[in-house]
């Protein structure tokens, strides 16, 4: 066959040699340019298909644009704990990127819901925006996501409109951040089984009825991440009252529950929440605290003394009761922060994890038992955001979405 076309160019290429510039009008010259481009095209596209890339089965391609895309592990969608909260990616529009290469790129994208799986909602800072698909790219996703597990990403950057980056941007401006973020997600609640809810500080409208609301219509819910600094309500929601112990209980499949870099006053609703499943034989198969820290009462760090270890299930790290208790008795030993003492009150670190939330976590730990793992870590040095995603950010690698 290349043989054939091959003779065919080169008569054509003869044709053209035995033809003079006085014989053909300009126009003439354009239309053999044109058709000369188009079969230019056609050759290189012959080209590309004989790639091993074209070769390789449609199932093989959905494995390797989940990669591309980040739709395992997104890396890009990470709060930045240190500083503003930005999005700079998103696995949905590395999707939309490789769907324009060429068709069979494009049927392999929408042959595996999986690419599309991951929703993200955004509340940009001013000045900021996200870019929606094309009309018939939504349509098509719709279409898609319409029976797909999913996992949805909240951020909140500022207060805002919410932004889709799925379908297009639709809010109403005098709406609290919630009140937007219920509306938008409403249609997909009982398809996801993965949220993550970050940086809900400034929401203008907390009410926990709200929220319980908001909690109830996720019956598939598996992985709850509550992330940045959000509203306490956000987590009390999770709980119900001790008087009622037989109210429904909200996201009954929940089974694991991450509290990532958040500044709570109390754990003791995570331990209501987690006697509350005991009692309907649904147990977390993770509770993870991940560098929470806690506001100072009055009096101080000092008290209460910690005078015992937390539950054996309960893990707290970089915390060490030694130091505690010098520190809560004034000693000049105290090592805090990696730093040693100074036998100066005045120029001492508080310990990095203060009495106050670990004694939280003792009382936490009559419900504790009823958990597979409870975990507290603090990371001072927030360093394990650039180097790798962070345990909150851990993804179900097997579940096709």
């Amino acid at each position: 066959m290349a043989d054939e076309v091959t003779r065919l160019l080169d008569k054509i290429l003869g044709s053209l040699a035995g033809i003079s510039g006085r014989q053909l009008a300009i126009d003439d010259c354009h239309k053999l340019e044109s058709k000369a481009n188009s079969a230019v095209s056609a050759i290189r596209l012959l080209r590309n298909l004989s790639t091993p890339i074209h070769k390789l089965p449609i199932e093989v391609l959905a494995v390797i644009f989940t990669h591309v895309t980040g739709s395992e592990a997104p890396q890009d969608f990470l709060p930045d704990i240190i500083g503003p909260v930005y999005l700079r990616s998103t696995s949905s529009s590395g999707v939309e990127r490789l769907v324009r290469v060429c068709r069979k790129w494009r049927d392999a994208a929408f042959a595996f819901p999986a690419l599309w799986s991951t929703v993200y909602f955004v509340a940009p800072n001013e000045g900021w925006q996200t870019t929606a698909p094309s009309a018939s790219l939504t349509r098509r996703l719709l279409q898609v996501q319409k029976s797909t597990p999913l996992k949805v990403f909240a951020l909140s950057c500022a207060q805002g409109q919410y932004e889709d980056s799925i379908l297009l941007p639709n809010g109403v401006p005098d709406e609290s951040e919630s009140t937007r973020f219920f509306r938008l997600i409403a249609p997909r609640a009982s398809r996801t089984e993965e949220l993550h809810i970050i940086n809900f500080d400034h929401d203008a409208l907390k009410k926990p009825p709200e929220w319980r609301t908001f909690f109830s219509a996720f019956p598939s819910l598996v992985t709850l991440v509550v992330s940045h600094r959000p509203s306490l309500n956000i987590i009390t929601a999770l709980t119900l009252p001790k008087e009622t112990p037989d109210a429904t209980f909200l996201a009954p499949n929940l089974s694991t529950l991450r509290i990532y870099d958040n500044q709570i006053p109390s754990v003791l609703c995570l331990s209501i929440f987690a006697e509350q499943r005991d009692r309907r034989n649904n147990r977390l198969r993770l509770l993870e605290i991940i560098s929470a820290s806690t506001s100072p009462p009055s009096s101080g760090w000092g008290t209460p003394t910690v005078n015992a270890h937390p539950s054996p299930n309960t893990h707290v790290d970089n915390y060490n009761q030694q130091d505690q208790q010098a520190f809560d008795n004034g000693g000049s030993d105290h090592i805090g922060g990696g730093q040693g003492g100074t036998g100066n009150r005045e120029l001492e670190v508080h310990p990095r994890w203060p009495s106050v939330l670990v004694a939280d976590l003792i009382t936490m730990g009559d419900y504790v038992e009823t958990v597979d793992c409870t975990k507290v870590e603090m990371g001072a040095a927030f360093d394990i955001v650039s180097q790798r995603p962070p345990r909150a950010f851990t993804w179900l690698a097997q579940m096709m979405f």
